[in-house]
């Protein structure tokens, strides 16, 4: 931006403000003179430093702008169209660099105003502007939060510099009225068949902004109305960008207010924070309002139906009031929204009847050519509703097939946790078996047992207690020696004792 162009208003504030600290320094009476003489001095050096810094900068890009006004002749050659110069402009140039940063958008459409300035050769101003504010959804769709943002602020500096030319016929004419972007018609005139380029006039281009307008809110809505989190979330973040040059028209402004406030009511429970960027972007849209001009005020509707541009009583005269109607040739090629018309015509002669003829015919051909236009918007837009279709298939498939994966899951994870009970039971069940297996056996082997002992007994039971009745009487045998002996031991004793 230091090459292209020299913020004055910015180094006019900042002047503006040296200059009131210096009137509020003399209306100081408290401060000491000493001081208020130092203070004043340094206020004056700064001032003295901004106005330099502003001349620096100026001489800086005049030299810049010197040197790209020898090198832009060569910058889009001739043998290529126009639509395709601007395609190859906005795709290798433009789109990718206005989302980088704030800075790098303003470059953008700073350098869109530069190579119009510059007056380069096979560039269309009219129509590289038609372009940026046609196409913006598939754009919006493929951005990131911040990228969305970026984008707004370029297309906000796009804005402002037509709504610049929109606002002063004299503004336009001094800035656009023999400018090579804005001719609109090349024609042969006469029998010298040289060729005269019509400039687009100040009534037909204020018809061409209200159909920027319109574009962008029917563009803007559609992605409103898509119910997708990506679009609907980066549309809002660029009408905030937007909001002081879009929407300008009451009735667009309402259509668009009635669909925020319907967003802000669906996604008040489901989605927080689409629904905070509603209604933060819905109540400055209200703030706005006074402000919107009406549409009779924004351009005069008897210019969509006007006759030619100039009119002339030469042959090949062609309508071009129509915003689509870019940029329009006769004998090489003929544009319209990036459409190649070719058109031959011959000089008829002056008499009222040919003339007639002849405005018959390019009416007809203006209608068809709005009625192809019509039907390819059509086209497009049902292209665009089959893919919205079909990715809504696609995640409600994806969906789907999620939930059947879980639900086979759950099914996996319950037959398993069946299996293991079964197996836990089989186990509990083999054991108690076990265990009444070993009671049986054990209830078997005790059984024989009693019974061997029941035989046993019964042959035995004359012996046992004879047995019984002559153990107490073997005691007693066993005893009585010893007895005797002790007695005899102590009555040894007591006869030596007495001795």
């Amino acid at each position: 931006m230091y090459d292209l162009d020299v913020p004055h208003a910015s180094y006019e504030k900042e002047i503006n403000k040296v200059k009131m600290n210096m009137a509020s320094l003399e209306d100081n009476k408290d401060m000491v003179s000493a001081k208020r003489k130092k203070e004043s001095e340094r206020y004056q050096i700064l001032m003295d430093k901004l106005k330099d810094e502003v001349k620096k900068q100026q001489d800086h890009c005049n030299r810049v702008m010197a040197r790209l006004k020898q090198q832009c002749q060569g910058w889009f050659p001739k043998r290529s169209t126009k639509n395709e110069t601007i395609t190859q402009f906005l795709q290798l140039c433009i789109f990718p660099r206005c989302c980088f940063t704030a800075s790098d958008a303003m470059y953008c459409a700073k350098f869109v105003l530069v190579i119009h300035n510059l007056k380069t050769e096979n560039f269309s101003t009219l129509l590289c502007y038609d372009r940026v504010f046609s196409e913006i959804t598939y754009t919006l769709t493929s951005c990131t939060e911040s990228e969305a943002s970026r984008y707004g602020r370029f297309l906000c500096c796009m804005l402002s510099q037509v709504i610049k030319w929109h606002s002063d016929k004299s503004v336009y004419e001094k800035e656009c009225g023999d400018f090579p972007g804005f001719v609109t018609v090349l024609r042969a005139s006469g029998a010298e068949s040289s060729n005269k380029a019509d400039q687009l006039d100040f009534e037909n281009f204020r018809h061409v902004c209200h159909k920027w307008q319109y574009k962008l809110t029917k563009a803007v809505v559609a992605c409103l109305e898509s119910k997708d989190y990506t679009q609907i979330r980066n549309t809002l973040i660029l009408l905030t960008k937007i909001l002081p040059y879009f929407p300008l028209v009451e009735n667009l402004g309402n259509v668009l207010e009635k669909r925020v406030d319907k967003i802000r009511v669906e996604e008040k429970e489901k989605r927080p924070d689409i629904y905070a960027l509603a209604m933060g972007y819905s109540g400055q849209l209200k703030a706005r309002k006074p402000s919107m001009i009406p549409e009779a005020k924004f351009h005069t509707k008897e210019a969509k139906a006007s006759a030619p541009i100039n009119v002339k009583k030469e042959p090949g005269t062609a309508d071009a009031t129509d915003s689509e109607q870019v940029q329009v040739k006769t004998e090489p090629d003929v544009r319209v929204n990036g459409e190649n018309i070719e058109k031959k015509e011959r000089i008829s002669s002056s008499s009222s009847k040919s003339d007639l003829h002849h405005s018959k015919k390019t009416d007809q051909s203006s209608k068809s050519m709005n009625k192809d236009k019509e039907s390819k918007e059509d086209k497009i837009e049902s292209k665009s509703r089959k893919i919205k279709e079909e990715k809504n298939h696609r995640s409600s498939k994806s969906h789907r097939e999620e939930k059947e994966k879980g639900h086979s899951i759950k099914i996996k994870e319950e037959n398993g946790r069946e299996e293991k009970t079964k197996s836990k039971k089989d186990k509990e069940d083999r054991r108690e078996e076990s265990k009444r297996d070993g009671k049986s056996k054990g209830d078997e082997k005790e059984q024989r047992a009693s019974s061997e002992t029941s035989s046993s007994s019964s042959q035995g039971s004359a012996n046992v207690p004879i047995r019984q009745e002559l153990s107490p009487v073997r005691d007693e045998s066993e005893r009585e020696p010893k007895r005797r002996k002790m007695e005899g031991s102590a009555s040894s004793t007591v006869s030596k004792v007495s001795n």
